[in-house]
């Protein structure tokens, strides 16, 4: 199913992740992908904000945010020290 791999390459989708032992068969897989244009100190000030109460998810807010719009500014009181 397209959906399973969703913009990940064959090189992603055939990686072995952390938490990847934890489970032997699992139901369920899939590996969800995105390239980012950016530096890594560009990309993680928004990864550290992450998180219901923060942020949000940046996905689909009316299903992963109760609602509540995923910010679209850094938040510097968000931000980790």
């Amino acid at each position: 199913m397209i959906f399973e791999h969703w913009g990940s390459t064959d090189e992603e989708i055939k990686a072995v992740l952390p938490g990847d032992d934890l489970v032997s068969k699992p139901a369920f897989s899939a590996t969800r992908s995105i390239t980012i244009s950016a530096p890594p100190t560009g990309v993680f000030p928004w990864v550290a904000q992450l998180g219901f109460g923060r942020a949000g998810w940046y996905s689909y807010d009316l299903i992963d945010n109760f609602g509540r719009k995923s910010a679209n500014t850094l938040h510097p009181e968000w931000a980790i020290h």
